[in-house]
């Protein structure tokens, strides 16, 4: 089934551009092969085309398929409002990249991210930079789970750092009891990873478990001294 433009048409721009152009509605049902009925129910807003008939549209008229979309101010945009655009469908998408257009379909809907090796492809069929649409996937997904990540991976260059400056340090109670509190939190993010892996998604497991191991690493690590 073809997607469609509902809710986001812009009927005003449509006819604006029509109007332009001198053109009536059996000119512009000549040159997109739409009928009649349909290009007249587009100019009053009854009607909206699919999205691949908008790209065509978009191009007869030499504007961005953007211009014929209500959408909010790009500051808002998701990675879906980046899509379209840039005139494609999910299909379009998953063909260009080499995955399944249902991959695109949860990367929409947050139910995963794209892997960082298609970012940078993906952000270019959309006609922006790599770096502005990981912002835009970050942001998506700025859920419980990215929160407990980014605090658990906080603790871990934390602990770093505090272990590098106490190891430095001459024997004392003193260093015994900073490097006890220090892995007291090392032990509660892994708590807390371990109690949440079971319910993260792909990527963000493999996230969550590269932070495990640095924190086993430092467990290790301080083992003997905190005794």
């Amino acid at each position: 089934m073809p997607e469609g433009t509902v809710g986001m048409f812009s009927a005003l721009t449509f006819r604006e551009s029509m109007d332009s152009l001198g053109w009536n509605a059996q000119q512009v049902s000549d040159h997109l092969g739409l009928g009649v009925n349909m290009i007249s129910g587009m100019r009053t807003g009854k009607k909206t085309p699919s999205l691949e008939a908008l790209a065509r549209i978009a191009a007869l008229f030499n504007k961005p398929v953007a211009d014929f979309l209500d959408l909010p101010p790009t500051a808002d945009w998701t990675l879906r409002h980046y899509r379209l655009a840039a005139g494609l469908t999910q299909a379009a998408v998953a063909q260009q990249l080499g995955v399944d257009s249902s991959a695109v379909s949860k990367w929409e809907l947050q139910r995963s991210r794209p892997p960082e090796g298609t970012v940078a492809s993906l952000a270019a069929l959309y006609g922006t930079t790599s770096s502005e649409l990981g912002q835009v996937i970050d942001r998506a997904h700025d859920g419980p789970a990215e929160q407990m990540l980014t605090l658990t991976d906080s603790v871990r260059a934390l602990a770093q750092i505090g272990v590098r400056s106490v190891l430095r340090e001459p024997d004392s109670v003193k260093r015994r009891q900073t490097l006890t509190d220090i892995r007291g939190r090392i032990i509660q993010s892994l708590i807390v990873l371990n109690a949440a892996m079971p319910h993260l998604d792909a990527n963000t497991l493999t996230r969550a478990k590269q932070t495990v191991d640095q924190l086993a690493q430092m467990l290790s690590d301080t083992a003997d001294v905190d005794q």
